[in-house]
């Protein structure tokens, strides 16, 4: 039996940006879905069902932030995790205060993320038995 590839959802208004967050996180094993709003990923989460969310803070016409604020209610489980070139104390903070799994800071390491994202799956309260390949 095969096991189910876990999904990553990257929420992003930057193609490029979307483009390299897939190709990375495929490349470790990932299926990746890209959305560029809030109302976008808030559909896909309740359609595709997303493992963890991977978003940045400026999306078309709201934020990462409002986001974080309604993942909940689509999908209490799916963990978030912010990724941003502005990170500071105040940003991860708030972040975390809207239930955020992690905040990462553009640039990043393609390993140091996707530890982060395997870390997140591997503390879900999804309870499934995902993985990233």
């Amino acid at each position: 039996m095969t096991q189910k590839r876990s999904r990553i959802l990257v929420v992003d208004v930057d193609e490029l940006v979307s483009e390299m967050l897939g190709e990375v996180l495929a490349d470790a094993g990932f299926d990746v879905f890209t959305a560029s709003s809030v109302d976008e990923a808030l559909d896909a989460v309740a359609d595709s069902d997303i493992d963890v969310v991977l978003t940045d803070v400026n999306l078309k016409s709201s934020s990462g932030f409002e986001l974080l604020e309604h993942l909940p209610e689509r999908s209490p489980s799916t963990p978030a995790i912010l990724v941003t070139a502005l990170l500071d104390d105040e940003t991860e903070d708030l972040a975390r205060q809207l239930g955020a799994y992690a905040a990462v800071a553009k640039p990043f390491h393609n390993g140091d993320l996707i530890a982060v994202v395997q870390r997140a799956l591997a503390n879900s309260v999804a309870g499934s038995t995902v993985s990233p390949s």
